[in-house]
């Protein structure tokens, strides 16, 4: 039973450590002119938000499958679509369940540390109720036009 527990936790961690991402602080120009992240104390919110979050994220993803099946009817051919189309949608689910405690332990980790090392997913600390695209949905690259600390291109 300890064996089970042990390498439960550590494949969460492996998750939580996988799922960093690097876009959420603040991004400002040094005076070096590089474009730096910098934390302020907003950032303290990340981990709170997270865990507020988790519970509501399997609900999400079901409504952000939901709104993608005219997509997923696009690829499946109207026979096997009957049953692809509802398995993608339960995939989904499933998918949004298993995400829910990296959500939640990230949120504890960014609770604990202020939220300067960004653990918990952004999607995960932007309190909302909108619907979530699900993980294996390609979504259409945006062109940027600006850098992170919002100077033009060149």
């Amino acid at each position: 039973m300890r064996k089970a527990r042990a390498i439960l936790g550590l494949g969460l961690l492996l998750a939580v450590g996988m799922t960093r991402t690097v876009a959420a602080s603040t991004w400002q120009v040094d005076q070096y002119g590089n474009c730096s992240r910098v934390w302020e104390p907003s950032d303290m919110a990340r981990g709170p938000l997270a865990i507020i979050n988790t519970p509501m994220e399997p609900l999400r993803t079901l409504s952000g499958a939901f709104m993608m099946w005219p997509e997923f009817w696009k690829v499946a051919a109207v026979p096997s679509g009957i049953i692809t189309v509802p398995a993608l949608t339960a995939f989904a689910v499933a998918m949004g369940t298993i995400e829910a405690p990296i959500w939640a332990i990230g949120g504890i980790f960014d609770t604990l540390t202020g939220g300067y090392f960004e653990i918990a997913p952004d999607r995960a600390t932007q309190l909302s109720v909108d619907p979530i695209r699900p993980l294996f949905m390609p979504v259409t690259p945006e062109v940027k036009t600006t850098d992170r600390c919002g100077r033009p291109i060149k």
